[in-house]
């Protein structure tokens, strides 16, 4: 769902209807609900306001905090009586329901892209509709020191001139230095040092634990994001290795940090920018990879999107044809030059590939697959080529990371989830030992029961992420924190692993 901020909305009484002073008053308010989606639960909040200045006297927002979507505009606000309708034509829902409780709940359905699904309100306050527990979030008394760092970033943004200064934060263990490092490198999109995501702040919590078991560990906004600058947007992953280089040499100045001792943590994307930087330099001395990409990726995005899609009920034959048209059609977006935009035949090809792709399904499958509405599917078209067409998309599409991996002489340990529908182990994980296979010092191990974030999941789909309360299964950490006691790289002191 796309961010906005908050909108005025007008206010509609269905012909024939009149709204009653008191039905109409106490829809003011915050009200919260459960959508039950795919397996997943996801938190639906809708703010109602009475506005002299506003049309018609309302202001109404919807967010789906665990989806990271908020403001998102309420166009319409109709009331009949007890019954209630709040359209959102920017995401093409809607929810229809009738007043219970005494007119502290609405009861009702949410209906999206021709499904309906249950949705009862109840009036809350704010801070209660947007509490999330999140009980890994790290809490003070901290045992070890934090400190607010800057330092010179990478080469800019192909396109501009704006240089960049990375802003993140070193969590230093309070044992005798120099202190062995890791630098936290995050996944795709434009991400803070947290890697926030639905609430979650997965490099907080990893990287609280690492320094209480001597590790220092440096975390930092991406370029462009929070209090980095510079220029996200068609940032490449070749921006983001500079990015990391440059935190590298940052830490090769510090006289807490051990420079032989210098190693690299990426996640998904970050798993193979760490790679490649490390190809560039002889300081960085080990690598910690979470779900990288073995494979072409071109190759990885039609498997994924054919699990996903197979994950939320297209058949299996559907899912197989789907992944199989994908992938030509990618193949044809790679063979254009990268430095060059994407034509306008390419374009009209691609949408044409994709178009074909959902005509060739069954009608159960091209349900799953997206809007039947010929100008709703025009405008999801719209949003895919947006994504694909994009720098960054193109880069991540004609990466070949056996190119890297072959190459590597580090220790590396490289860690996937079973439950990853991103980056699917049963893809993933046999190229990759076959890429370091004449490398003796990698360990590439597959935990149990753990989706692409490295949480306890049960179907792997994302619209799970937000509704699981563990941040990072401790596993994921304990078999991080063992691999760098094994080499020595931290010591094997009684660790702190609650």
């Amino acid at each position: 769902m796309p961010n906005s901020g908050p909108t005025q909305t007008q206010t509609t009484e269905q012909s024939g209807a009149k709204s009653t002073p008191n039905t109409a008053a106490s829809l003011e308010g915050v009200w919260r609900g459960k959508l039950e989606v795919s397996g997943a639960s996801l938190t639906i909040i809708f703010n109602l306001k009475r506005a002299k200045d506003a049309p018609n006297g309302w202001q109404a927002t919807m967010d789906s905090p665990d989806q990271g979507a908020t403001g998102i505009p309420v166009t319409e606000v109709l009331v009949d009586n007890n019954k209630v309708q709040l359209n959102v034509p920017v995401i093409r829902g809607a929810f229809e329901g009738t007043f219970a409780d005494g007119g502290d709940a609405i009861d009702g359905a949410w209906g999206q892209a021709g499904q309906a699904f249950p949705l009862y309100l109840q009036r809350s306050s704010a801070e209660e509709a947007y509490r999330v527990e999140r009980p890994q979030d790290p809490k003070p008394p901290f045992p070890y020191a934090i400190e607010e760092v800057e330092f010179a970033g990478g080469q800019p943004t192909a396109g501009t001139d704006q240089p960049v200064k990375l802003a993140g934060t070193l969590t230093l263990p309070k044992t005798e230095g120099p202190h062995p490092v890791l630098v936290l490198l995050t996944g795709s999109g434009p991400q803070d040092r947290d890697e926030t995501i639905l609430n979650h702040k997965p490099f907080w919590v990893l990287a609280d634990f690492l320094s209480r078991n001597g590790v220092a560990v440096l975390r930092f906004d991406d370029r462009g994001v929070a209090k980095s600058t510079g220029v996200f947007d068609n940032a490449t992953i070749d921006d983001f290795v500079t990015d990391a280089l440059a935190a590298v040499e940052y830490l090769g100045t510090r006289d807490d940090i051990n420079a032989d001792t210098i190693g690299l943590l990426g996640h998904s994307e970050g798993a193979n920018v760490a790679p490649r930087a490390s190809l560039l330099t002889q300081k960085i001395d080990f690598l910690v990879l979470l779900a990288p990409t073995a494979v072409p990726g071109t190759e990885l995005l039609a498997r994924q999107n054919a699990l996903l899609f197979k994950g939320m009920g297209m058949s299996e034959d559907g899912a197989r044809a789907y992944e199989t048209r994908m992938l030509e059609t990618l193949t044809k977006l790679v063979e254009e030059p990268l430095d060059k935009p994407v034509s306008k035949a390419l374009r009209k090809t691609l949408r044409a590939d994709f178009k074909a792709a959902a005509a060739a399904m069954s009608p159960q499958d091209r349900k799953v697959y997206g809007p039947t509405k010929s100008e709703d599917f025009d405008h999801v078209l719209d949003q895919m080529l947006e994504q694909l067409t994009a720098s960054w998309m193109r880069s991540f599409l004609a990466m070949k990371p056996a190119t890297t991996f072959t190459k590597l002489t580090i220790p590396t340990l490289a860690i996937y989830g079973s439950k990853d529908l991103q980056v699917a182990p049963a893809q993933n994980v046999g190229p990759l030992r076959d890429h370091l296979a004449k490398h003796p010092e990698t360990t590439v191990t597959v935990l149990n029961g753990l989706n692409h974030l490295f949480q306890p999941a049960q179907t792997g789909l994302p619209a799970e992420y937000a509704t699981i309360k563990t941040t990072l299964d401790p596993e994921l950490m304990d078999t991080v924190l063992d691999w760098l006691q094994e080499r020595d790289i931290v010591s094997d002191a009684p660790a702190d692993r609650q």
